[in-house]
């Protein structure tokens, strides 16, 4: 099941960077992601953001970055 925005219901999200204001949703393993399109910021669940870095390093490798 992919993830979408819940701004503007876009697939193409990226894990965020994180904030001290994170760790009580890290603690329930929900991670920061970011939409690529609207820069919407909100959480996917630990096994959802892990697919978003595997797509991450599959698209860097396919781009030859």
């Amino acid at each position: 099941m992919q993830i979408m925005c819940p701004n503007c219901l876009s697939q193409d999200l990226r894990t965020s960077r994180f904030r001290v204001g994170d760790l009580a949703r890290i603690l329930i393993l929900q991670l920061p992601v970011r939409c690529r399109n609207c820069q919407q910021r909100g959480y996917a669940f630990l096994h959802q953001a892990l697919r978003l870095q595997a797509r991450k390093g599959r698209r860097r490798n396919h781009s030859g970055r």
